[in-house]
């Protein structure tokens, strides 16, 4: 999903597994945890994307 969206805004996106889970990964369903990488001009905005998508998915979820 997020992949996905971030590649619609013209972010170039790499996703590597990881076998450690820490705080900084995403679950992608049966995909496993994985790691997020943009370059770095990117880094910002994809930032703010992700958050954006992640506060708006737990506001849908209140109420």
């Amino acid at each position: 999903m997020f992949k996905e969206i971030l590649e619609n805004e013209g972010i170039k996106v790499e996703l590597r597994s990881t076998e450690m889970a820490y705080m900084d990964n995403v679950y992608f369903g049966a995909g496993g945890m994985v790691d997020i990488y943009v370059d770095e001009e990117h880094f910002d905005e994809a930032k703010t994307i992700i958050e954006d998508l992640k506060r708006s998915e737990n506001n849908n979820g209140e109420g």
